[in-house]
């Protein structure tokens, strides 16, 4: 019995080795098979609009056109299409960036790991179908994704929950006291920045981002203030400057309502996540003023495509009232429609919740023909364009991975419990998790609540990655 016990956790690497490793492969032959091709999102050819002319509305940041404008203009001397290039850039970030953060997660420590097993732990977290897609998609959901893992990877998110002589370094005991500040304001420089790059290229983490970074800036301030450290609040005054930099480009850079979509608000908000799709369904209780406005078989049509919203009342209910109003109406919508259909807006607000958690499990289920209202099934769709065969074989055998991973990776967590081999594994072992998981819970809340029969698993990449990593500390 002692000899099976012994022989456990080796037979458990061996098959998390074996299966992560046949995913790097698929990753790497779907790569190689699809890095000149061209992922045909509506997006996409947006941003490629905007690098032209700079126009961009509210739902769009400015800097990944300009990006797109720059490698546009240097892959004239190049032999491959330009949009390579970008896919280049993006994925080598992705695996620095995914490097740096597997390190700050404690996978790499005091360089005892091979070289090996770093590349191959790397290559796991980055060939995982969702987020292989986005490195080689003109979109910035790669790049944002590259940002937020560099800016929580940065040793301040650790030690703002640590010991007072790591608060005091910033990075950990041992190192100089003088040297302490440089690399305190070092750090705090890198965090900002990457804040800023995220939130410019989408403006969602102007709040996703910056959600972890006051929760830290706080924790941070007080622990120097209870020092008595002269200065405490120079921290939050660098991330005041951070948001307002970043809400002054925007604003600068954005004309709202430049391509007809319906102005961004919280009402219209609740309104696409409590009302579609069943406009037709929810048009009796209906305020009197939008039955002047749009006709039942309008409002039919709109609970056809998932941005009906947008469609009907971006394009009517605005230009017939004026925004004010229409703010008022929207309200009124949401609530009848709440209070029509509560149940099932609450089963679909779950639905979603867990589709953004557990994402390839649900394309999985999707996939299957247990699918509902989503963007999975179009996504799955462009991905397979150029290689259907490769991409149907890579998608599946990925979700497929990921529910037998994790399931293995809980039996083994199971196991070394109730066989008294107290070792903690997975995120729980973090310093500084809180900030991690602040951060994940914050992008499936955000997108969750963004509105109802959007669900996109491109969306929740950073969620995905942190259930691979989690199977990799196992």
């Amino acid at each position: 019995m002692k000899g099976i016990k012994r022989h456990v956790p080796g037979i458990v690497r061996g098959l998390f080795f074996i299966g992560l490793s046949i995913q790097i492969l698929l990753g790497i032959f779907w790569m190689a098979a699809n890095f000149t091709g061209f992922q045909e999102f509506g997006d996409s050819y947006h941003y490629i609009s905007i690098s032209e002319s700079f126009l961009s509305d509210e739902y769009t940041g400015i800097l990944y056109p300009l990006i797109i404008r720059i490698v546009r203009e240097i892959g004239r001397i190049l032999p491959l299409p330009w949009y390579c290039l970008l896919y280049l850039l993006q994925f080598l970030l992705a695996g620095y960036s995914g490097y740096q953060f597997l390190k700050r997660c404690g996978l790499f420590q005091d360089n005892r790991e091979s070289l090996f097993f770093r590349i191959w732990a790397t290559a796991a977290v980055i060939t995982v179908p969702a987020l292989m897609q986005c490195h080689l998609a003109l979109l910035p959901d790669s790049f944002v994704l590259s940002l937020l893992l560099l800016m929580l990877s940065e040793p301040l998110f650790a030690a703002a929950a640590g010991t007072k002589a790591e608060i005091n370094a910033g990075t950990g005991a041992g190192t100089k006291v003088g040297a302490t500040a440089d690399r305190r304001e070092i750090h705090w420089a890198k965090i900002m920045v990457c804040y800023i790059l995220a939130a410019l290229l989408v403006p969602d983490y102007l709040c996703l981002a910056g959600l972890p970074i006051l929760v830290m800036v706080c924790c941070y301030t007080i622990r120097q203030w209870q020092q008595n450290k002269k200065k405490s609040g120079r921290t939050v005054l660098l991330f005041l400057v951070s948001v307002c930099l970043i809400i002054t480009v925007n604003h600068l850079t954005q004309v709202e309502g430049s391509y007809g979509r319906v102005r961004k608000s919280f009402a219209i908000t609740l309104v696409s996540r409590f009302a579609w799709p069943n406009f037709a369904v929810n048009y009796s209780a209906w305020p009197q003023e939008i039955h002047e406005i749009i006709s039942y078989e309008e409002a039919e049509d709109a609970s056809r495509f998932a941005d009906g919203a947008d469609i009907l009342f971006g394009r009517k209910v605005e230009a017939a009232v004026g925004i004010k109003e229409a703010e008022r109406l929207y309200y009124q919508m949401a609530k009848a429609a709440l209070d029509v259909r509560t149940k099932d807006i609450v089963y679909k607000i779950t639905l979603d919740a867990v589709s953004y958690t557990v994402s390839p499990f649900m394309l999985a289920r999707q996939l299957a023909g247990g699918g509902y209202d989503s963007y999975s099934g179009r996504n799955y769709e462009i991905m397979k364009d150029h290689t259907p065969g490769l991409t149907k074989y890579y998608v599946y055998y990925g979700s497929r991975w990921f529910a037998a991973g994790s399931i293995l990776a809980l039996l083994t967590l199971i196991y070394r419990k109730f066989m008294e081999k107290a070792q903690n594994t997975g995120i729980v072992k973090i310093k500084g998790k809180r900030y991690i998981l602040i951060a994940a819970v914050g992008i499936i809340l955000f997108y969750t609540m963004s509105g109802g029969g959007i669900m996109d698993y491109k969306n929740s990449i950073f969620v995905t990655l942190l259930w691979y990593i989690w199977m990799l500390r196992t």
